[in-house]
């Protein structure tokens, strides 16, 4: 998530996408099965600019279609749902010039996410659980936590009871845990 090839994950952005496919390839290859339609992407759309936090002159930014990633354990109630979600996106290149990776920012809440979403799946073949287990790895967070809220709205269908969000694990000034 943090590799060059992810350009930084700008929201928007030809490394946001490929990290978007990177993402719903792993929810696959683990098992998962897509909350909606047949594939892992839940649309939504947001206005992005050029470069993070910069709106330069003329810059009146673009309205695009842009995805979240998400999966689902199928429980034994679907209508109850426990959410464990990450943001993939970050801030891409400062100033058009200085790639920032984004690692701690929130890949390495990506990598907790598909973890626990392999260990789970693991435990749900030998017994199922009770609600289902919905896995959103958000993008637009770093722009208004656009991908989540969109999300929200967009899932009416469902109790969504909790949402463990996990977000920026292993900083060295990062204080106490906040639950």
């Amino acid at each position: 998530m943090a590799s060059n090839e992810f350009e930084g994950r700008y929201v928007g952005s030809k490394g946001n996408e490929k990290a978007g496919q990177y993402i719903s390839k792993v929810f696959k290859d683990i098992g998962l099965k897509p909350l909606l339609g047949k594939n892992y992407y839940v649309e939504y759309s947001q206005l992005v600019y050029k470069y993070y936090g910069e709106i330069y002159k003329n810059d009146t930014g673009t309205n695009k279609t842009l995805n979240n990633v998400v999966g689902v354990i199928k429980g034994k109630d679907s209508k109850k749902a426990v959410v464990v979600s990450a943001h993939f996106d970050h801030l891409g290149y400062l100033d058009g010039k200085q790639l920032i990776r984004g690692a701690l920012d929130n890949a390495s809440g990506v990598s907790a996410l598909i973890k626990i979403a392999n260990g789970l799946q693991e435990k749900a073949k030998q017994k199922p659980f009770d609600e289902d287990i919905i896995f959103c790895a958000f993008n637009g967070e770093e722009e208004g936590l656009a991908g989540s809220r969109a999300f929200v709205e967009q899932i009416t269908s469902k109790k969504l009871y909790d949402n463990i969000n996990i977000d920026s694990i292993g900083a060295k000034a990062g204080g106490k845990l906040a639950l």
